[in-house]
């Protein structure tokens, strides 16, 4: 590899890490300000991919967590129709 795609590849990852960065301040400052009325659903999808894309570049397994999540409601929905007090 020579040092010019190394470069690039640096500036790359630098552009990346930058927006991602700026997107978490962006969204804490959202978490601060009082809205001026009613939260788009665009936002908080925009939220929700900020999340994954950070989660995945931290290398958290978001398929693992997931389905952990559905096991453990499927396990309480069992034990409520078992129980039903």
């Amino acid at each position: 590899m020579n040092t010019e795609q190394t470069r690039k590849d640096n500036r790359r990852e630098i552009r990346f890490y930058v927006c991602l960065v700026l997107g978490f301040i962006l969204m804490m400052c959202g978490f601060f300000a009082p809205p001026m009325g009613e939260i788009h659903n665009s936002v908080l999808v925009g939220a929700g991919l900020l999340l994954s894309i950070g989660a995945l570049a931290v290398g958290i397994d978001l398929v693992g967590c997931i389905r952990e999540l559905r096991l453990l409601k499927m396990g309480v929905v069992e034990d409520l129709k078992q129980d039903p007090q």
